[in-house]
């Protein structure tokens, strides 16, 4: 994949909500990207390359277009998940539910699934071929919990009759391994390697010093990079699971990690206004593109070098370069921006 340009980047807004936005994510192919929050709202747009000719001159954009929205939830959306094998299919969590839409099927209302549940939901994963599902949630005050659903054509059905629970431990991310046969679960500081089958722990480490709050593997399954409230993203090995390196940047909780397409730069939100890249083995961040707004949660597209961030108000249109911004925000919603490196 191309080198990923420092010197421009195009910044558009969309999927505005009216509280925070903690999750943002694309489908598999790339052509929707989907966001939730406070609102209980999830909202879909569709992405596709176009061009435009200014002033006589043709240069490549993209354009956005409103789906639909999801309003299923009571409570919070936490997280939300594409469906690997299928990408008009979503899922997300909240309080008491997990919830599986068909995109195409929004203004019929049909096509999608729910299981409640009675504990509260924080994060959701599927398996890499699909037909699988893993949440996790709080069980009681002290113990977090973990279950797996097989994803049938009309329901989501337990694996397991009772949710795995977790004595004094907080689950703050869940992942599927590449190999389908194990989910990671992260905590304070440590990631524990759970068998897919009967979530049975069959390894642990420890990785950071405090709370593991993101985890997400290289595109090619090779690596993994988590993120901590010890402002460190540090990279594994996915296969002996040595710690390969770390980035850093600010002394502050890292909420959110994204590999590019490629497999060689990472993006990670912070709790700043800014979203930080770094090149995978490097020790320091690569360079930052500022925001008007907290960014909670990153993702970049599957096949290009365009990155979605989830920021706490919104921002007018604005064009970035290599250090700064141009135009002013309009705060009091939410939205995702839409970052275009070249």
């Amino acid at each position: 994949m191309a080198e990923l340009g420092t010197r421009s980047a195009s910044l558009q807004r969309f999927g505005e909500h009216a509280g925070h936005i903690y999750a943002v994510a694309w489908n598999s192919t790339g052509s929707l990207v989907a966001s939730g929050g406070a609102d209980k709202q999830v909202k879909i747009y569709s992405f596709a390359e176009a061009t435009s000719t200014p002033g006589g001159n043709t240069i490549p954009t993209h354009r956005l277009g409103q789906v639909g929205s999801i309003g299923a939830h009571k409570g919070t959306v936490e997280c939300i998940a594409w469906d690997p094998s299928d990408p008009a299919k979503v899922c997300s969590v909240s309080t008491g539910l997990v919830h599986i839409a068909d995109v195409t099927k929004l203004k019929k209302k049909t096509g999608s699934l729910s299981h409640k549940v009675t504990t509260g939901l924080y994060c959701c994963a599927y398996a890499p071929a699909g037909g699988g599902l893993a949440v996790s949630g709080r069980e009681t005050q002290t113990d977090d919990s973990v279950m797996v659903f097989v994803v049938e054509p009309r329901r989501l059905t337990p694996v397991m009759k009772k949710p795995k629970r977790f004595p004094n431990r907080q689950i703050n991310t869940i992942k599927w391994a590449p190999d389908g046969a194990h989910i990671l679960v992260a905590s304070t500081g440590v990631v524990d390697v759970l068998s897919a089958a009967d979530l049975s722990v069959v390894h642990s480490f420890r990785a950071h010093g405090s709370n593991i709050y993101a985890i997400d593997f290289s595109p090619d399954g090779s690596a993994l990079a988590l993120g901590s409230a010890d402002s460190l993203v540090s990279v594994w090995s996915a296969d002996d699971l040595s710690c390969l390196g770390s980035l850093s940047s600010d002394p502050t909780t890292v909420r959110s990690v994204s590999w590019d397409a490629g497999g060689r730069y990472l993006a990670w939100a912070c709790e700043r206004n800014k979203v930080d890249i770094g090149e995978a083995g490097q020790q320091r961040g690569f360079f930052c593109v500022d925001t008007d707004a907290t960014v909670n949660a990153v993702a970049w597209h599957p096949t290009q070098h365009i990155l979605a961030a989830a920021c706490d108000r919104a921002a007018q249109t604005h064009t970035l370069s290599f250090g700064g911004m141009n135009g002013a925000g309009n705060g009091g919603i939410a939205s995702v921006h839409l970052f275009s490196f070249r």
